[in-house]
């Protein structure tokens, strides 16, 4: 930049100092926000994940267990069939019931981790163990004249296993919970890291940026004075005398062009 290309000066135009201290100070700015916003993304996004999966399974734990029960119980004392029981109110088909609770564990299995995705793996077999208990209850009641067989399976098997998936999905809340504190523990470190960043960015910058700034006021008063001088000095009728200034920009080609018409008049 300081070499002549076809007789021209390559020069390094005073604006593009300016523009130089403002970068230094706006870029280490801007990827000091970008960095804080995808810190805050990021935690924002696990913890609404958090929230959604215990509202989920806060869903089945409040009406899987009853409604299961129920329905099992009036297939079993009453002439309702699996056929016919999705259309009586209050009433849902067990199997609707398991495939819909498996759907909505899988999901969650998904992106569980740590405690709460073994206990979903062990709610998840019970489920299948749950089906195949009432697979036996619908072939005892189609048989026919098996009730006391059907209601001690009902009460030895179903009640327990809903039992039991009951207390798994309230330990996977538990758990789930307790990620929660663990993605706002975090959220509290990251911030305290980013803030320390922003103090030491701060105190960077600004020591670069007085940095520059010096520079740059140097470079413009410094070549800026020595012309007035010299100026002063043809003033007083010396004509020999000539700016010496290698800045590089504008003032430059101003001495340059002090010093011809300096030539001229000598």
């Amino acid at each position: 930049m300081t070499a002549k290309k076809d007789g021209e000066i390559v020069k390094v135009p005073l604006k593009y100092k300016l523009v130089l201290i403002s970068l230094v100070i706006i870029i280490p700015m801007i990827l000091l926000s970008v960095y804080q916003s995808l810190i805050l993304i990021r935690f924002t996004d696990a913890y609404d994940q958090n929230i959604r999966n215990i509202t989920a399974a806060n869903d089945y734990n409040l009406n899987f267990k009853e409604e299961m029960d129920e329905s099992l119980y009036k297939l079993v004392v009453s002439s309702i069939t699996f056929d016919t029981i999705d259309e009586k109110e209050g009433l849902t088909n067990p199997y609707t019931l398991i495939e819909d609770a498996r759907a909505g564990f899988t999901s969650l299995y998904d992106t569980a981790e740590g405690e709460s995705r073994s206990w979903l793996e062990r709610l998840l077999t019970n489920l299948d163990l749950l089906e195949k208990n009432v697979d036996k209850i619908r072939d005892s009641i189609q048989e026919g004249g098996n009730y006391d067989e059907n209601i001690y399976m009902l009460e030895s098997n179903i009640y327990q296993l809903t039992d039991l998936l009951q207390e798994e999905i309230q330990y996977y809340i538990y758990y789930e919970s307790a990620n929660m504190e663990s993605v706002r523990q975090d959220l509290d470190d990251q911030v305290g890291v980013s803030i320390t960043i922003g103090i030491l960015a701060l105190i960077l910058v600004s020591a670069v940026a007085i940095g520059l700034n010096l520079w740059v006021t140097h470079s413009v008063t410094k070549p800026v004075r020595q012309l007035a001088g010299v100026a002063d000095q043809v003033a007083k009728g010396n004509f020999s005398v000539r700016a010496d200034c290698s800045t590089r920009d504008e003032i430059q080609l101003l001495a340059e062009s002090f010093n011809h018409m300096t030539e001229d008049l000598e």
